[in-house]
């Protein structure tokens, strides 16, 4: 069964501040990597002095947050010496690619996604999410996932959906 929630792109942390995030393009990396080494390369030093930070996206939307953390599973205490890396069971990495997908597919103020990756994205929140985030905003989060619409809103999403009309204003359905 789906489930609809509500949807914005902005995300702001407990002090109205966006929350930068590490940028996760290879591409972007590579930029500030290069320029770094041909700035220490000019200032007459070699690659090896080259230092730089890593490029962030300083206005992240509340999709491309959820993105980048399903991106990190799996979550889970470091292996102990000697034993094999951490791996993301199939099942796992499966739902990560719903719940991409359907955050990436958000419209008219909500987002569709099926109810067992929406409770898998609950629950890795819950247990995981302050090793990725910091102070209140796993908490934020899990609100925001939190955040379904009514029956009546339903129906109205759905009327709009079969006629690819936005949402008419009023209905209770959109960004709050």
């Amino acid at each position: 069964m789906d489930k609809y929630i509500q949807y914005t792109d902005e995300f702001l942390d407990i002090n109205d501040s966006h929350v930068p995030l590490i940028d996760p393009s290879a591409k972007a990396q590579k930029v500030v990597r290069d320029a770094a080494i041909a700035a220490a390369i000019e200032a007459g030093g070699t690659r090896k002095d080259a230092v730089w930070e890593r490029a962030m996206i300083e206005e992240p939307t509340f999709e491309q947050i959820i993105s980048a953390f399903v991106n990190g599973i799996p979550y889970g205490d470091p292996p102990a010496e000697g034993e094999q890396p951490l791996r993301a069971a199939p099942e796992d990495q499966g739902t990560a690619i719903h719940v991409v997908r359907a955050f990436r597919g958000h419209v008219n103020g909500h987002v569709k996604i099926e109810e067992k990756a929406l409770i898998w994205l609950r629950e890795l929140v819950s247990d995981h999410g302050n090793r990725e985030f910091t102070g209140t905003l796993p908490a934020l989060i899990l609100e925001r996932l939190n955040d379904e619409l009514t029956p009546e809103e339903i129906v109205a999403v759905r009327v709009a959906e079969k006629t690819e009309e936005p949402v008419a204003a009023g209905t209770g359905v959109g960004p709050r």
